[in-house]
């Protein structure tokens, strides 16, 4: 950021704006040029929607509001080709942009042409370039909006991964409703209306686990998931998801084993005589 920015006049007019502390303003211009010299190294920010800026930048608010507050603290500046422009943004934008876009051989979004801060051999090229051509005429873009491309036409939806049926994840989120009474990261598809893998941290970690071990069937994998569970609040919280029950499968197996040979208590928790079950993980001799 440009020294004296954060003090400027300009800076304290979008503080009063939008009603924001000093360091919120200053993170969201620092936020909109860095978005700029990512996604519109142009200096054409106004291609995209307010509310894609606004998604940008981080703003929960009214991405209205933020716009006309940028405009009127003149950080934008309103362009009729593009919508909007960083305000002197070829002055000040590094000289990386101005190196990518002179290689390019193309100009900002104003038409300026770009500091020709290259080496020796591409420079005299690009002289050559730049005094025989002019700035090619401005067309008119409208900002995009959500699921639509610059041209208007509707952007055609991706295809996700096809709903797989798994009895292990099937019979884990049955199971684990039971037990505590709530659902297990639910999600719905909606072209089906039927639940959908949890995650896609399960997904890949089934997929290994049925690599690694072909013999173990969804009845012990859920056995194994609801003794871990008996332990209550000492319950390690890996053992809670099936990511973690798959990671963590040895351990969790030799923990299901011994709690199944220790004395229960009335309530029906093993016993423990710290209070507090001390397991290793990956595979390890288990000590209670």
């Amino acid at each position: 950021m440009k020294r004296g920015v954060t003090h400027s006049k300009k800076i304290e007019l979008l503080m009063a704006i939008l009603n924001i502390p000093r360091y919120q303003a200053v993170g969201i211009l620092e936020m909109l040029w860095h978005v700029t010299d990512q996604k519109r190294f142009h200096g054409d920010i106004g291609t995209m929607s307010n509310r894609e800026i606004a998604k940008q930048l981080g703003w929960a608010g009214d991405p209205d509001a933020l716009i006309e507050a940028l405009v009127e603290s003149r950080w934008l500046d309103e362009s009729g080709p593009h919508r909007l422009l960083i305000h002197d943004w070829p002055e000040h934008c590094d000289a990386a942009v101005h190196m990518k876009i002179a290689r390019r051989k193309e100009w900002f979004a104003d038409g300026t042409q770009p500091k020709l801060l290259l080496p020796k051999k591409e420079l005299a090229e690009a002289r050559a370039f730049y005094k025989k051509h002019k700035p090619p005429p401005i067309v008119v873009i409208t900002p995009t909006l959500p699921g639509m491309k610059l041209d208007g036409t509707p952007k055609k939806k991706r295809q996700g991964r096809p709903v797989e049926k798994n009895p292990f994840a099937e019979q884990f989120c049955e199971a684990y409703m039971e037990v505590h009474g709530v659902e297990y990261a639910p999600v719905v598809n909606e072209e089906t209306g039927k639940r959908d893998w949890p995650s896609t941290g399960d997904f890949v970690q089934l997929v290994r686990f049925h690599k690694a071990r072909p013999k173990v069937t969804p009845e012990e994998f859920v056995a194994v998931a609801k003794a871990c569970w008996s332990r209550g609040e000492f319950a390690n919280s890996t053992s809670k998801t099936i990511r973690g029950l798959c990671a963590y499968w040895a351990s969790h197996v030799a923990t299901a084993k011994a709690l199944a040979t220790r004395p229960r208590e009335p309530g029906g928790i093993p016993q423990s005589s710290t209070g507090r079950d001390q397991t290793r993980s990956k595979g390890k001799k288990v000590t209670l």
